[in-house]
C-alpha cells in the first residue's frame, strides 16, 4: 500500500484523493446509495474559491453539477497572442492537454467528462488543458514526446489502453498470493529508455509550469523550473538524478478514469537487511500506470544508486506491479466519489476511518 506522509502526519494515500475526471453517463454507484448517480471521475484539488466551484446542495444532498462554461476554466475565449511557456518565443496560444489526450479516455456511455474531488462535482468538454501554456512551436515539441510515447506504451502494455481484451497483465510476477508483483520492461537499447525519460520528464515540466488550479500541488523552485524547461525543449534527459521517475502498474483491469497529479511522501520499507527511508515525490496517473517522480537530493540518489529501478538509467527498466482491487488508486476514487454525495472532504467530518493517525 502507498503511504503519503503531509504536514508531517502520516496518511494513508487514499485520505488524500485528490481530483478525478470521467465520463458523464451510465457511472457505478456507491455501494447502498442508488439514488444519486456518480459518475466516475478524476483532477487535482481546486481551492474553496476558485472559478467554477460546484454550488453546494442542503444539508445531506450531493452537490449540484456545474457545467464549466463562459468565463471558466473550459469556456472558451478568443485565441490570444504571447510568450511561450516553453520555447519563451512569442506565438499564437494553442490548446494544449497536460496528460496526452489519447490516454485520457474514461469509461461512460455520454459525451463530455465529470469532474470530482474535494466534495465538489463539475463538468468538462474535455480533459485537462492550458489555453496559454505554448504556442504552436511550443506544442510541436510536446506532441513529439507523445506521438512516440503513446504507441511505446502501448507496445510494452505498459497503459490499460495497450492491452486489447485482456482483463489483467499477463508478463509479471506476483509475490506469492499477494496483490503486487514485480515487472520488467526492456526498451531494446538506452536511447528508447532516454526518450522514454524525456516524455515523462514533459508531463512534468506541463504540470509544473501550468497555472491551472488542479495542478497546484507539484510545485517546483524556479531553477528547477528553468532547468526542467531546457531539458525538455533541447532533449536532453541528464543530469539522470534530476527527478527520477519509477514505475508501478495496475496488473487488472479498473474503472477507466484520470487522475490529475498529487505531492507526496512514499515510505520505503526495509527490504533484505537494506534500511527502509522516506522518499518526496509527485505521484502521475496515466491509463493505469503510476508514475512516481523522487524528490530527494542529489547526493540521496547517487548514495543509493537505484540503477533499473529509475526510467533512463539502463535499458531494461524494472517496475512493481499491483492489482487494482488492492491498489491505493481504487481507494482513490471510492473516496472521492463518498465526498461527491456528501458534498465536503471527508476530513471535514471528525474522527473517523479516513483520519491520520498520529
Amino acid at each position: 500500500m502507498e503511504r503519503a506522509v503531509r504536514k508531517g502526519r502520516p496518511f494513508l494515500l487514499s485520505a488524500h484523493a485528490g481530483w478525478l475526471l470521467s465520463l458523464s453517463s451510465g457511472p457505478p454507484t456507491l455501494p447502498g446509495v442508488t439514488s444519486i448517480p456518480l459518475a466516475w471521475a478524476s483532477s487535482a484539488r481546486l481551492s474553496q474559491g476558485a472559478p467554477g466551484a460546484a454550488r453546494q446542495g442542503p444539508a445531506g444532498c450531493p452537490p449540484r453539477v456545474r457545467k464549466l462554461t463562459g468565463n471558466t476554466y473550459m469556456g472558451r475565449k478568443p485565441t490570444r497572442d504571447g510568450i511561450c511557456k516553453l520555447t519563451k518565443i512569442p506565438g499564437r496560444f494553442v490548446d494544449s492537454h497536460l496528460l496526452p489526450k489519447a490516454l485520457t479516455r474514461a469509461d461512460g456511455l455520454g459525451p463530455g467528462l465529470i469532474q470530482q474531488g474535494n466534495g465538489r462535482t463539475e463538468r468538462r468538454l474535455s480533459s485537462w488543458y492550458d489555453k496559454e501554456l505554448v504556442t504552436e512551436e511550443g506544442e510541436a515539441i510536446l506532441s513529439k514526446y507523445d506521438n512516440w510515447a503513446i504507441p511505446t506504451l502501448r507496445r510494452h502494455r505498459l497503459v490499460w489502453s495497450g492491452w486489447g481484451p485482456l482483463q489483467t497483465l499477463p508478463d509479471f510476477t506476483p509475490f506469492g498470493d499477494t496483490h503486487v508483483g514485480i515487472r520488467q520492461v526492456d526498451f531494446g537499447d538506452e536511447k528508447n529508455a532516454r526518450e522514454f525519460r524525456l516524455f515523462l520528464l514533459s508531463l512534468l515540466w506541463r504540470a509544473a509550469a501550468t497555472t491551472r488550479p488542479e495542478f497546484a500541488e507539484v510545485t517546483l523552485s524556479s531553477d528547477d523550473l528553468e532547468q526542467l524547461r531546457e531539458m525538455v525543449l533541447d532533449g536532453n534527459p541528464e543530469p539522470l538524478w534530476f527527478y527520477p521517475a519509477s514505475l508501478v502498474q495496475l496488473s487488472s483491469l479498473g474503472v477507466r478514469h484520470n487522475h490529475a497529479p498529487m505531492a507526496l511522501t512514499k515510505t520505503i520499507p526495509t527490504i533484505g537487511g537494506v534500511q527502509g527511508y522516506q522518499e518526496p515525490c509527485f505521484r502521475f496517473f496515466l491509463d493505469g500506470l503510476i508514475i512516481h517522480f523522487s524528490r530527494m537530493s542529489e547526493e540521496e540518489h547517487k548514495h543509493r544508486n537505484l540503477g533499473p529501478l529509475r526510467v533512463g538509467n539502463e535499458r531494461t527498466l524494472t517496475l512493481s506491479t499491483v492489482t487494482y482491487e488492492g491498489s491505493a488508486q481504487a481507494e482513490n476514487l471510492a473516496i472521492i466519489q463518498m465526498e461527491a454525495v456528501l458534498g465536503r472532504p471527508l476530513v471535514e467530518l471528525g474522527r473517523g476511518p479516513f483520519w491520520p493517525k498520529s
